[in-house]
Formats: C-alpha cells, structure tokens, sequence
C-alpha cells in the first residue's frame, strides 16, 4: 500500500509511478502466495488495476473479493468508493463511503474522502459542509484543505480556493501545483498560472511530471489545443491521476468534454461518456 500511494496523485511522485506500481504488486502477490483468504492483499490488488492498469473490471473483482472476505475492512470501502467515483457511479460510490463511516465514524481519511465524493458529484454545499467536519477532526489535514480549495473555485470563491490549496502544500501535502495553476487561471490570474506551467514543463525535462496536471492548467486557461495534447500524453505515460478522481469526472475538464476528442479518449481509457 505505502509503495501503492508513492506513484499516484500530485503534479509531481513520491516514486515514479512504474517503479511504485512493480513494487506494490510484488509485495500484494506475495501477500496473497502467503494467504489468499487476506482481505488487505485484495484491496491492494484491486488498487493496483485500478490506479496503474487500468483495468476496471479486475479492480472490482479485487475489492469485492476483499470485502466478502472482511466486509469490517473500511480501507478496501474506500478504494472501492474510489473506483465507482472514477466510473460514474456516484450512488454506490456515497453508499460504499456512508457504509465506511458507519464502520468507523471517526475515520478521518473516510470523513474526507465522504467530502471527495460530493466535490465530484458536484454537490459543493454538501461537500464544504463535510470537509468543516474532517478540518474538526484534524484542522492540520492536507488533503482537506486541498479539496475544499477546488470547491470554492466551483462556487466563484477563488481567494479563499487559492489560500486553501496553498495551505495544503504548506502542511507537507502533495505537490499541488496543477490544482492551483487551473484556480489561478479561473480566477483571471493568467501570469500565475502561466508560471506554473512554465515552471513544470521545466521540471519535466528532469523528472515525471503529471501531464494531466499540466493538462488541468491549459483546461483552465481555455487553451484547448494544448489541454487535449497533454491529455494525449497523459494517457501515452500511463499517468496515474488519471484514475484519481478519473477523466470520466474531472471537475476541472468540465470545458472540454463536448469536444470529439474527449469521448476519444474516454475510449481509449476504456470508459464510455
């Protein structure tokens, strides 16, 4: 799981997202040499062909596995959550994270994440309110403030977007910077934004960088030539972000899904619009 997190999310990795993923899968198939009846080793399974490979259908196989096996496991709820996130399906994504909190209300990274599933189903009010109470139970949470920033960019808020996700940095959390290159750019700041992106492909020259955040920047820019070929790339480099919360969702591509193109890549994902 530790290697699982390293390779996904941020503009920038932990661990190069192919290293991470060979490292997590050979320890979650030794796990399972060890004892397939371990509910953690399919859940991490199941994370795995979700986030690195892709494929749907074995990810939901993994996590439902998990959960028959230890239906008590909130970690294998959460991802499972993020999956029907990823695919759409928000009703059962709420169900699996209400089921998840019923299990332990004082969960924090579920109490979040709860706050993560109405960001996506665009329900910011409902959102807010639950990123309030995840702040409650720990106001120092990166990934909190993180999200509650991209919420408040969706309700026009964008000083108070832009503070929240400069906090998330602030407090150690992932590398941001694509998040608040979009913000800066829907809030009229284009010479933020602008910087950000020059200052990214840079580091692109040296290390990974997620060319979805890029493609986030350019989305917000209204630069839809530049979104779609990041996007391409994105895909070509097998960009872990683009299972977390997944192109289907994105908030932050709103823009550009009457494009053709888009419905071409959802495709090429292997996921319909």
């Amino acid at each position: 799981d530790a290697y699982g997190e390293m390779g996904v999310l941020g503009t920038t990795f932990l661990m190069p997202p192919k290293e991470a993923s060979a490292k997590a899968k050979a320890a979650a198939l030794k796990a399972i040499e060890l004892d397939d009846t371990l509910a953690e080793a399919h859940s991490s399974l199941g994370q795995i062909a979700m986030s690195y490979e892709w494929d749907w259908a074995n990810a939901e196989r993994e996590f439902k596995r998990a959960i028959a096996l230890n239906p008590n496991y909130v970690p294998v709820r959460h991802w499972y959550s993020h999956l029907l996130v990823c695919l759409g399906r928000f009703d059962e994504s709420l169900a699996q994270s209400q089921h998840a909190l019923a299990l332990d209300p004082l969960d924090l990274g579920m109490t979040f994440h709860l706050g993560f599933h109405y960001y996506n189903a665009r329900q910011y009010d409902l959102a807010v309110a639950q990123f309030q109470k995840s702040l409650a139970i720990n106001q120092h949470h990166s990934g909190s403030h993180g999200i509650l920033g991209l919420v408040y960019a969706q309700q026009g808020r964008y000083d108070e977007a832009i503070a929240e996700i400069k906090k998330s940095m602030e407090l150690g959390g992932l590398d941001q910077r694509g998040n608040l290159g979009n913000v800066y750019a829907l809030a009229g700041q284009r010479v933020e934004a602008q910087k950000l992106l020059t200052q990214l492909q840079e580091e692109a020259k040296h290390k990974q960088v997620s060319a979805l955040s890029i493609a986030h920047i350019y989305a917000g820019l209204g630069e839809k030539e530049q979104a779609f070929a990041w996007l391409a790339k994105a895909i070509a480099e097998r960009d872990p972000n683009l299972t977390d919360p997944g192109l289907k969702v994105d908030v932050m591509l709103d823009n550009l899904r009457s494009d053709p193109r888009f419905a071409d890549l959802l495709r090429r994902l292997g996921l319909s619009q």
